[in-house]
């Protein structure tokens, strides 16, 4: 399997504090919920906290971040970004430095860093344990799903074992070839097509997805325990409330301002291969950092907030 950086976050998986390859992972959320901000957060870990285990030792372990939305270079710039603070953490004192002093020395030292070193600096840091990660940016309103099994088939000849793929997002994907019939059912079909396609390649599939406007609603309005109320059914899915038939592990996030500061919250609402994860560990809130979004707890101690005074972790969406 394949472990994230951060401890409460793995702790959803159960004993193994892994998801298996193979599994799909549905991470649902509103607007604004930093859906995007954690799918690139959850490659950048995969790469920097996994050591590969091969089918093939003669293959070149891969993991892939395809998006529809943002430009290569954007996602490369926020990786970046994330893996000089982790680097110089502890060196500089960032996680207890203020973030607006931590800007600022972040800034001082990207002045002179070009394009090509970025790209060269983060492809160092994410292929330190061994992983190739290749970054992929296409139309949404031209790619279906046979674009993706292709490339993968072509990276295959070329030498390459898939691990894990993260596609920001499914929904807003072509679904040319799908089933064409009652409302949503082209999108169920082509998670199926999805699902079924990564589970027989043993890899782990994450894809974002949106809620509809009533669950947007109840946020905003301050529904107090919003997130599990959200969780477990599929109910509010936007498009398609039958997706969650499809899908093995299901991890809502939301992103919400708690006495002025950014917090960032998970709920496991599924867990098809391990359904007795304890309540417990089922909830996680971590401080927004601005440099990381999730700021890697592995080696050191677990950052997740213990508990928000009055109970509510559904406070003041932004």
């Amino acid at each position: 399997g394949l472990q994230k950086g951060m401890q409460g976050l793995n702790a959803m998986a159960g004993p193994t504090k892994k998801f298996s390859k193979g599994e799909t992972i549905f991470v649902p959320g509103s607007a604004f919920s930093f859906k995007t901000g954690t799918s690139k957060a959850i490659i950048r870990q995969w790469a920097m906290h996994n050591k590969p285990e091969m089918k093939d030792p003669n293959k070149i372990p891969l993991l892939v971040f395809w998006s529809v939305e943002n430009e290569t270079y954007t996602t490369l710039r926020d990786i970046y970004r994330a893996c000089w603070y982790l680097e110089n953490r502890d060196e500089l004192g960032l996680d207890s430095m203020p973030n607006e002093e931590a800007e600022d020395l972040y800034q001082k030292q990207i002045t002179d860093v070009s394009d090509a070193a970025m790209s060269t600096y983060v492809k160092q840091q994410l292929g330190r344990n061994g992983y190739q990660v290749k970054f992929v940016r296409s139309n949404p309103a031209e790619t279906d799903y046979l674009e993706i099994f292709n490339a993968v088939d072509n990276w295959k000849r070329e030498g390459y074992e898939l691990h894990g793929f993260v596609l920001d997002y499914m929904g807003k994907r072509n679904t040319r070839g799908c089933s064409q019939g009652v409302a949503g059912a082209d999108i169920k079909d082509l998670l199926s097509r999805l699902r079924n396609f990564f589970s027989v390649e043993g890899a782990l599939f994450w894809t974002p997805h949106q809620f509809n406007g009533e669950a947007r609603l109840r946020r905003d309005n301050g529904e107090k325990n919003w997130i599990q109320k959200m969780s477990g059914s599929g109910t509010h899915y936007a498009r398609c409330k039958d997706l969650y038939q499809e899908i093995d592990v299901e991890v809502v996030v939301n992103c919400f301002t708690y006495n002025t500061e950014r917090m960032l919250e998970y709920y496991l609402g599924k867990n098809r291969n391990c359904p007795s994860v304890p309540e417990g560990r089922k909830h996680a809130i971590y401080p927004l950092c601005p440099f990381t979004g999730l700021r890697d707890d592995l080696d050191r101690e677990d950052s997740k907030v213990k508990k928000l005074g009055g109970g509510n972790s559904g406070a003041t969406a932004w």
